[in-house]
């Protein structure tokens, strides 16, 4: 790279935005330490397109191609990047007339295009009741499957909690599953999180406060002791798992859409 003076180490602390969809690509990261989402809008929110750690890269698209950041980029954990300034990056490939930085373009325009492909299907809709025919709580994973069976459980009434089991329960209630296996005391919480309804009529999972909260649909759902924070079901396959990402508490939440939608 042409000169250390181009390059320049920085920190984020988790939570912290490195930068935002729709802002000028001025530079390309180094991810030296640490992990970071990355997100694009979407009408109602947002959608999780990926994760990337330690020795991989980011921002590098808008620079060749010249074009604003396609997507944001949030910290989810402290992280130091090592800024190099677009000109500097360009440079690395030969300038503007060399054959590496004309291959790289071609790749990059294609993934652009790839990526326009993409965002032009139909957003995912939320659920939402009485549209909704079925929610059956099924296992995303060999512990939860062998437990739940190939039927799972038919979630029935709003609220619906899942949570571990109090010694010698077990078992599904009115409103209730609770899971009696010794493997889940370390990811599984008394109250982890029900499936409700949110005012507007969503269907929606809610952290009850769980110590390590959820994950739903590759999205973190946690306040770390408080009860509140949400996430939206979709038609189709919701993934959720209580715990962290190497927790085997993994379930499908498999939403049905009625035929004909309620007045």
């Amino acid at each position: 790279m042409a000169g250390a003076e181009r390059m320049q180490g920085t920190r984020f602390a988790a939570g912290d935005i490195i930068y935002r969809e729709g802002a000028p690509s001025d530079c390309v990261y180094f991810i030296d330490e640490g992990e970071v989402e990355v997100r694009r809008a979407v009408p109602g929110g947002a959608v999780t397109l990926g994760r990337l750690g330690k020795g991989e890269i980011l921002g590098e698209m808008g620079v060749v191609c010249s074009q604003p950041r396609s997507a944001s980029v949030v910290a989810i954990s402290d992280v130091t990047l090592v800024r190099v300034e677009g000109g500097a990056f360009i440079e690395a490939f030969g300038g503007e007339k060399g054959l590496a930085l004309k291959l790289l373009r071609m790749v990059c325009e294609r993934l652009a295009a790839s990526n326009r492909h993409l965002d032009s299907r139909p957003v995912e809709e939320q659920a939402v009741r009485g549209e909704v025919r079925e929610i059956r709580l099924l296992g995303d994973s060999p512990e939860m499957a062998a437990l739940l069976g190939n039927s799972g459980v038919r979630v029935s009434a709003y609220p619906f909690e899942v949570g571990l089991a109090p010694k010698g329960g077990g078992g599904k209630t009115d409103g209730r599953f609770d899971f009696n296996i010794p493997g889940a005391l370390a990811y599984l919480d008394r109250r982890h999180f029900r499936i409700e309804l949110a005012k507007d009529g969503r269907v929606q999972v809610r952290d009850l406060g769980s110590r390590l909260g959820c994950i739903v649909n590759g999205r973190r759902v946690s306040d770390f002791g408080k009860d509140g924070a949400t996430a939206p079901l979709l038609y189709g396959e919701n993934r959720v798992v209580a715990g962290g990402h190497d927790s085997p508490i993994r379930f499908n939440l498999r939403v049905r859409r009625s035929g004909a939608v309620a007045a």
